[in-house]
């Protein structure tokens, strides 16, 4: 097994620097105001994740990296989110996760985190339990003093909501 998982490692290292970014996450990233505080929880290696935001030039603009080595329970528990709270010293419920994934929205409403699904289409279903959906990052509004806006004419979102009831707005 552990073969299997090393050539496996192997090969999707080969690849990472092919694969492009989504474009919406950039241009998302890019509009944030300075001060907004990121992190990253993902399941992938911390090694991968490093190379991925290094070869992007976003890596010192994450204050918290949660990688798959970094805790026990993988989504849907919410161990990886849980994490990146804990080392932003930020309560749960004061968190915003961005999720393309029915794993990582169930993952972020067990950790009590409000949670914006984006339905990139890969996905048949699962996506429905976060709090907000929308089909691209482009309609995410976030302001200097941390007041999260979701949705614009031009974005599918459920929940035509705001996420200024979040206490001092920290987001994934």
């Amino acid at each position: 097994m552990g073969r299997v998982v090393a050539r496996r490692n192997a090969l999707y290292e080969e690849w990472l620097d092919e694969v492009p970014p989504y474009a919406d996450a950039m241009r998302c990233l890019e509009r944030l105001p300075e001060g907004i505080r990121l992190a990253v929880a993902t399941g992938s290696r911390r090694i991968e994740v490093e190379r991925i935001l290094r070869r992007l030039g976003w890596l010192r603009r994450f204050q918290a990296l949660v990688a798959a080595e970094d805790y026990r329970h993988a989504k849907p528990a919410p161990d990886p989110f849980l994490a990146a709270a804990r080392r932003m010293d930020v309560p749960p419920g004061s968190c915003l996760v961005v999720e393309d994934s029915p794993a990582g929205v169930a993952a972020a409403r067990a950790g009590g985190m409000p949670v914006l699904a984006v339905d990139r289409g890969r996905v048949a279903g699962g996506l429905d339990q976060a709090t907000w959906k929308m089909s691209s990052l482009d309609g995410l509004i976030v302001t200097s003093s941390g007041e999260v806006l979701v949705g614009d004419q031009q974005s599918a979102v459920s929940g035509q909501q705001s996420a200024s009831d979040l206490p001092e707005a920290e987001h994934r």
